[in-house]
């Protein structure tokens, strides 16, 4: 089989890029088509307040305190939304993508040593590809993702 394109390995650097540019679409497309969900309106009634109030240290819902989650998330949704200049789902959204695209990157960087350049980028794409993350968790505008990447960061930066 001399000369198939499957007969040699496939350059690292290819690899990459082909899961980005295949991904960020996949990521993306669908951030404002959904309705927005319990919590994830909760999330966004805090930052809209946070926005619109000018306060970023005490979160309010409706004018009541609000000490449910801790307030970094809130900031962050804030800061998308103030960034932007739109309130709309997508750009609620936009964070966790973000969240999730550095999880995946900090997967690999943190696995690369132990395991190679090819499977540490299968372990990266492993945690994006997962379906309940990438159907659901990745594409609302819940804490999840953001958390779970803090926890890991602090426990491989122990």
């Amino acid at each position: 089989m001399k000369g198939h394109f499957f007969s040699k390995p496939i350059p690292f650097k290819y690899l990459l890029f082909a899961a980005i540019v295949l991904l960020i679409p996949a990521l993306f497309i669908n951030l404002g088509k959904m309705p927005m969900i319990g919590d994830e309106s909760i999330r966004a009634l805090v930052a809209f307040e946070m926005l619109l109030s000018g306060d970023w240290i005490t979160p309010t819902i409706a004018g009541g305190l609000y000490f449910n989650k801790p307030p970094l998330y809130n900031w962050i949704l804030t800061l998308s939304m103030w960034l932007s200049g739109s309130t709309a789902e997508f750009w609620i959204r936009f964070p966790n993508q973000i969240f999730l695209m550095v999880f995946a990157a900090i997967i690999f960087l943190f696995t690369r040593r132990q395991l190679g350049n090819k499977l540490a980028l299968i372990n990266g794409l492993a945690i994006i590809t997962c379906g309940r993350i990438l159907l659901w968790d990745a594409n609302y505008a819940l804490i999840d993702i953001s958390f779970s990447l803090l926890v890991y960061l602090s426990f491989m930066l122990m």
